[in-house]
Formats: structure tokens, sequence, C-alpha cells
């Protein structure tokens, strides 16, 4: 699943909902999409794991501040590369 695409520099990054109970921001960067905000509009529920379970190989999450996202991505196997500026880029193994 590829989710929609947000406007580039919208003023809320995070508003649009991407899946059933997740909100977050998505860019087209390249040939992969960039995913640098999720949000469970319920904690606890599960939606952003089964977004994740979710997403197309072509989706990468982004800039992972979130100790709770980056447990959650190494359990599921994302691998984290990091690009010259130091930012994080988590793709699917």
């Amino acid at each position: 699943m590829i989710p929609p695409l947000s406007e580039e520099g919208a003023l809320f990054m995070g508003s649009e909902e991407m899946a059933p109970g997740v909100l977050g921001y998505a860019i087209k960067v390249g040939k992969e999409v960039h995913i640098p905000a999720i949000q469970a509009v319920t904690p606890g529920m599960g939606h952003v794991s089964k977004f994740l379970d979710d997403l197309d190989p072509c989706c990468c999450i982004v800039n992972v501040c979130s100790q709770l996202l980056m447990k959650m991505l190494k359990k599921k196997g994302w691998k984290p590369t990091y690009e010259e500026d130091g930012i994080d880029v988590w793709r699917k193994t």
C-alpha cells in the first residue's frame, strides 16, 4: 500500500489520514515515498503496526524520533541507513 501523498509545504505535517486510524505525512522523493510523520489516532489499537505491515517496499520511514516507533520498526525487520546529513531512513528488508 502506498499512502496518499501530502502536499509539499503543508502547514501541519501529520494531519492527513494515511490509513484507518493513522495520521501522517508522505512525500515522493525520487522513486521512494518518504514518511516523516506517523501518528495513531487512538494509541494502542495496533493501527500503526498494521499500517507499517501494509506499506509498499518503496515507502521509507524517515527521521524517527520515537523510541516506540524505532522498536516497532526493528521488530518488523526494517533497517536504517543514514543520509549525508545524518537523517535516518528506514526501509523494509
